[in-house]
């Protein structure tokens, strides 16, 4: 019994001995022969040697020990208290020898803050770091991670028949055309790199000889990528919040004063809304007033206080077709042939041309042909000039003759012949005598 457990014992040792001694055959010879054995006391097909990497967070702001997520070797750990500890937290890591980096982060005050990557090298022995979180924004983040970007993936559907189609999609200012992904035709789409954040999408196709539009549609970008499917109406559609139609464009309007070019001041009516130009900026060159208008054709027309009188233009129509535009109008002074439609030089219907002067009463007038009241009608053979005769005779009664009696009255007929009478002669000597020969 004895020498049984006593051999039992040895060949236990044995085994133990040549497992230690970790015995190593050599490589097999030419010819099949070994080339011998070898025996190390070092262990070199066991698990590589590591060493202990230990990191502890601190806030920034006032030099606190936190706890958060560390990043090592792809492998992210959670700091916390060593045996219950709140003045120790940290986490390990065991690495073998070789430089990494280290990365971390930190949810503090309802907040991401991060620490700069840092690289730590491990050689034979063990190594402790301690990194600095900070707040986003922060200049000492040398890589923000708010910085990174997600796609978003969209695509275009129409409402009439749930095609995909082709049209541009704009996010963020971005316009880009949905195409067809590796050429195939069912999966039409664009894709845009966002960072977090919230976006409107709008988009919009030529179809069927018609510009349909989507409603915008707001989509988050939160840490992951987002997809989106926009569907497309033809214009009028009720489906539409908003259309188009009513968008507006800027007309600038500048006045011109003709006489020398200076741009003036004045006040400028489009559809009937009336404003008064002003200095652009407080630049006394650049004197305009602005419309908002939607498509279509208007007339302009202004008017500007120049010179102590208001000059005016000349009505102007203008088209707003989708784009904004810039008008220039000439003011003319009053009276100017310039002006279309003048007013004021429109004929007098209540004068009579020279007919006034004879009234005044101007002996020399009395030879002129064209003068209904001169003298030389009284001579006439007909009746007509007779009859003539005795009204100018009455228009002219207290008017043209020396001494007459200006207050007559008019009903008594006898009065009133004895001053056809005097009328007649008084003009007689003065009527030139060709008058006489051509009677």
């Amino acid at each position: 019994m004895t020498s049984d457990h006593v051999d039992d014992v040895e060949r236990s040792t044995t085994r133990r001995s040549i497992l230690k001694a970790s015995l190593v055959v050599s490589t097999i010879g030419i010819g099949g022969t070994a080339t011998g054995l070898a025996q190390t006391d070092d262990a070199s097909d066991g698990d590589p040697e590591t060493h202990t990497l230990t990191v502890g967070l601190v806030d920034s702001d006032d030099a606190d020990i936190v706890s958060g997520d560390v990043t090592v070797n792809g492998e992210t750990k959670t700091t916390a208290p060593v045996d219950g500890d709140p003045a120790t937290i940290q986490t390990t890591f065991e690495l073998e020898d070789g430089t990494y980096t280290v990365s971390a982060s930190s949810e503090l005050r309802d907040e991401m803050w991060y620490a700069p990557d840092q690289e730590v090298t491990i050689d034979g022995e063990d190594e402790a770091l301690s990194l600095v979180l900070y707040p986003p924004g922060s200049d000492e983040l040398e890589d923000d991670p708010d910085t990174e970007t997600h796609t978003l993936t969209a695509a275009l559907i129409a409402s009439n028949d749930g095609a995909i189609v082709s049209g541009d999609v704009t996010v963020n200012g971005e316009t880009k055309t949905t195409a067809p992904v590796d050429g195939d035709p069912a999966k039409v789409l664009t894709t845009f790199e966002l960072e977090d954040g919230t976006y409107t999408v709008s988009a919009s196709s030529d179809f069927h000889g018609e510009t349909w539009r989507a409603n915008d549609q707001e989509v988050t970008i939160d840490g992951a990528d987002e997809s989106v499917s926009l569907v497309l109406y033809p214009p009028g559609s009720d489906e539409l919040e908003d259309d188009p139609d009513t968008e507006t464009h800027s007309l600038s309007v500048y006045l011109v004063e003709s006489s020398d070019a200076d741009i003036v001041s004045g006040d400028v009516t489009v559809n009937g809304e009336t404003k008064t130009t002003a200095p652009v900026d407080g630049d006394p060159t650049y004197v305009q007033a602005s419309f908002e208008l939607e498509n279509g054709t208007y007339t302009v027309s202004a008017t500007s206080e120049y010179r102590d009188e208001i000059w005016s233009s000349n009505d102007k129509e203008i088209t707003i077709d989708g784009a904004d535009r810039t008008l220039e109008l000439y003011v003319y002074p009053p009276d100017s042939d310039e002006l279309e439609d003048d007013p004021d030089g429109e004929e007098d219907t209540g004068s009579d041309g020279d007919t006034g002067e004879d009234d005044t009463g101007g002996d020399d007038d009395t030879s002129s042909d064209s003068d209904t009241g001169s003298g030389d009608n009284t001579d006439g053979a007909s009746d007509d000039s007779d009859e003539t005769d005795g009204e100018n005779a009455d228009e002219t009664d207290g008017t043209s003759q020396n001494g007459g009696d200006s207050n007559a009255d008019d009903t008594d007929e006898t009065e009133r012949a004895n001053d056809q009478q005097q009328s007649s002669t008084a003009d007689t000597p003065e009527t030139d005598c060709p008058n006489n020969q051509d009677n």
